[in-house]
């Protein structure tokens, strides 16, 4: 495990290392503190109260990807990082994490059904989980390797996607268990699409310099 100067913690997952977050409000907050980045005005009231510790929601595609730019500059200046860059994870990236925190299966965790408690943030009337809206990082068990949320919480922008859209992956607190949560299912939004639910994890390759 790595952590960076934001206090984000990454895992290697193939030939990148995933941050085991999504992308905290403090984190997104430190990047607007130094760029004054115009994402809107609604990931800091989303209509509901988050703690700093939440995922930042209501950020576009293009916002995830200034965020990275200016995180890569930021350590690459401050002589934490060496020749490596941070970026949104590629969907095969997103789904071989996903794949090596789960067992296969027909569910994105798996083959239980239903969803086992403490698992993920998801919309319920039962008991998957203790959250009405957003969760503070690392609230629910992790996968296997080490990675928080995969599954619910918050929608997680990808790097790619086709013509003017962009994948989401993950599924979120506002999604309510059912078989749309079958393995690879994704969502395509513009890259401008803010929501709710909307958030993003990044990614660094190559390998952080310790």
């Amino acid at each position: 495990m790595w952590t960076n100067s934001l206090g984000m913690r990454f895992v290697p997952v193939g030939k990148v290392w995933v941050c085991v977050w999504e992308t905290r409000l403090q984190d997104f907050q430190a990047f607007y503190d130094a760029t004054r980045h115009n994402a809107g005005p609604a990931w800091r009231d989303p209509g509901f109260k988050q703690t700093a510790s939440e995922p930042v929601v209501e950020v576009g595609w293009n916002d995830a990807m200034a965020f990275c730019q200016w995180l890569t500059g930021k350590e690459a200046q401050e002589k934490v990082l060496e020749m490596a860059t941070y970026r949104l994870p590629m969907q095969t990236e997103w789904l071989q994490a996903l794949n090596e925190g789960y067992d296969s299966g027909p569910y994105l965790w798996g083959k239980v059904w239903p969803l086992p408690s403490n698992l993920a943030n998801l919309a319920d009337n039962i008991s998957y989980d203790r959250h009405l809206f957003t969760a503070p990082a690392g609230s629910y068990r992790p996968a296997k390797n080490g990675i928080y949320d995969l599954v619910g919480n918050v929608w997680e922008w990808c790097q790619d996607g086709s013509g003017q859209q962009r994948a989401v992956l993950g599924e979120s607190w506002l999604q309510y268990p059912g078989s749309d949560f079958s393995t690879g299912f994704q969502r395509s939004l513009t890259p401008e699409s803010r929501g709710q639910d909307i958030g993003f994890r990044i990614v660094l390759v190559p390998s952080p310099v310790n």
